[in-house]
């Protein structure tokens, strides 16, 4: 498993404000091209796509703040920001956060499977999540990966969060991996920090090499179109 990796430089990261709101930082997988969940991504194109999260850890804020929610980009990853957001739907398998003109999802650990040791305490929070709840964290915003335009999106009651996006410029990581010396599983990989490299690009491609990954950072403006759910027309596999 691939976990979020790069950085531009080994500074401990700031805060700072979005200078628009509609303006995001959204990554993009090298194995959900490869794996053909779209047809790629072009700069100057709109495109609909759902958001989806991953955080390390977080807190749940017990006195909500004057301002919630709210998402602040950091510096230490192109698509991390520091948020503070409610927790809007939540079921078996997925829950939503409230993250300030958008709502993403993550998925809930699964019930019948133990989870890996390092991420048993994670996984226990998240199930103890309720709707209401207030997160604080640091998160990192993804394309979803297929899982809600494929399957959740058709559920009755998921709310729909397919938005309809601007691609104002793409990045490109190029790097090597190395074995994750922050996990106890020998399959687990990351990037050799050694290796990055940034480029800009015009479009999303993946390339056959198993031996290095690629991965994009897509600078994408919100477009003022309601979001859909089960009557998306993003062609399925």
């Amino acid at each position: 498993m691939l976990r979020p990796f790069w950085k531009r430089n080994e500074e401990v990261s700031t805060v700072h404000n979005q200078p628009n709101p509609r303006t995001w930082t959204i990554g993009l997988a090298q194995w959900i091209l490869i794996d053909g969940s779209y047809n790629g991504f072009e700069v100057s194109k709109d495109y609909q796509f759902a958001l989806e999260f991953f955080f390390e850890d977080f807190e749940i804020v017990l006195d909500q703040p004057s301002s919630v929610p709210s998402a602040n980009k950091l510096d230490k990853q192109p698509n991390a920001y520091s948020i503070v957001a409610p927790v809007v739907y939540k079921d078996d398998e997925i829950y939503m956060l409230d993250l300030g003109g958008i709502t993403a999802y993550d998925e809930c650990p699964p019930k019948d499977i133990e989870p890996p040791v390092e991420y048993a305490a994670r996984a226990a929070k998240i199930s103890n999540l309720k709707v209401g709840d207030i997160i604080r964290a640091d998160l990192y915003l993804n394309i979803d990966h297929y899982l809600y335009f494929e399957f959740q999106c058709f559920r009755d009651g998921v709310p729909p969060i397919i938005y309809t996006w601007h691609i104002d410029s793409i990045e490109k990581m190029t790097a090597g991996l190395m074995q994750d010396p922050g996990s106890l599983d020998s399959n687990a990989y990351c990037v050799d920090p050694s290796t990055v490299q940034w480029h800009e690009t015009v479009n999303t491609f993946w390339s056959p090499d198993s031996r290095n990954v690629q991965e994009y950072i897509l600078h994408c403006t919100l477009q003022p179109v309601s979001p859909v759910g089960r009557e998306h027309d993003i062609p399925l596999a």
